[in-house]
């Protein structure tokens, strides 16, 4: 992770962003350790037919100094 903020950083980046699914609580709690914060829902990103039900992206976004 460190190698994302300082590579973002020295590309003069905002913030980064990335997504992960709702049922994926240890990289949900990774990220919010990482000081990401909950932004966004897509319902529609994943295929239904290959996915669990109810399952659906989480997007995270953290800002950079």
């Amino acid at each position: 992770m460190r190698a994302c903020v300082d590579y973002a950083r020295s590309i003069n980046a905002r913030c980064l962003w990335l997504e992960t699914q709702n049922i994926n609580y240890p990289a949900i709690q990774f990220y919010l350790k990482q000081g990401f914060e909950w932004c966004g829902l897509d319902t529609e990103l994943y295929d239904p037919d290959q996915v669990l039900a109810g399952e659906c992206a989480l997007y995270f976004s953290r800002q950079l100094d």
